[in-house]
This record gives structure tokens, C-alpha cells and sequence, in this order.
């Protein structure tokens, strides 16, 4: 028996239809995907202020994410620049008479730059997870603690 899991007035519009329905939601209501929500308590806020956040000892302010995306910026920055300083040294290589460790060079760095961008997306990633988790244990004890 085949049966519809969407009433027939909470039907998704636009041809996506998700294998099963929200169990928390209502007949009606539209619930917030997971991956949507903020990833802030909700006691916590993302702040507007980064450098306020950084002098907030009650630490009900999380910076993390906004530092991790700047210093993210600065790695995918940096990375930028030693692929541009390795294809001008082959380059260079090249036109001094070392064709061969030119050519090398120049066929490496793209390869090694593309390595250290997913490396370094990975770390990142994994930091800013373990930051998350933190943030939602710490609201999972305070729902706990709710009577």
C-alpha cells in the first residue's frame, strides 16, 4: 500500500518532494531544514560586532566562524600567491636554460596547490565542526536543565 505521506494542502511546490516528511512539523506548517538553521544557540548569536565579541568574557558571543572564514581567505590567499611565485620561477627556469625542472615546476605547483586548497578545506572544516559540536552540547545541557 502506497500512501501519501503530504496531506493534500501541504504538498511541497516545485517538483521537489522529500522522501518523508518532517515528524516534529504540524499538518500545515513548514518546517526549517536542518542544514538551514543557524548554527548558534539559541542564547548565542552570530554578533555584528567582531571585535566586541572578542572582549565578551561571557562568551555568549561566538567569533569562531567569522574568524575561521578570514583566516580561510588568508590561506586560500597565500596558496594563490606560491601558485603564481611557482609558475613564474618554471617559467623563468625555462628561459634560463633549465628546461626540464621548468617544465617540472611549472606542472607540480598547479597540482600541489590544488592539494594544499582541499587539505586545508578539510582542516578548517574539521575546526569549525568541533566548534559546532561544542555550541550545540552546550544547548542540548540547557534544554536538559529547562523544567
Amino acid at each position: 500500500m502506497n500512501q501519501d505521506p503530504f496531506p493534500p494542502n501541504s504538498r511541497p511546490q516545485g517538483g521537489f518532494v522529500p522522501s518523508t516528511p518532517d515528524p516534529a512539523a504540524r499538518v500545515g506548517e513548514v518546517s526549517e531544514p536542518t542544514w538551514l538553521a543557524s548554527p548558534f544557540p539559541s542564547g548565542a548569536h552570530d554578533g555584528g560586532d567582531l571585535v566586541g565579541g572578542l572582549f565578551d568574557f561571557s562568551f555568549t558571543t561566538f567569533v569562531t566562524a567569522r574568524v575561521l572564514r578570514v583566516l580561510y581567505g588568508l590561506y586560500i590567499a597565500m596558496l594563490g600567491l606560491m601558485l603564481f611565485g611557482g609558475l613564474v620561477t618554471g617559467g623563468m627556469a625555462v628561459l634560463h636554460n633549465s628546461v626540464l625542472s621548468g617544465l617540472f615546476l611549472m606542472a607540480i605547483t598547479p597540482i600541489l596547490t590544488l592539494m594544499g586548497v582541499v587539505s586545508g578545506r578539510i582542516v578548517f572544516e574539521c575546526i569549525a565542526v568541533f566548534f559546532r559540536i561544542a555550541e550545540h552540547l552546550g544547548e542540548i545541557n540547557r534544554k536538559m536543565k529547562e523544567p
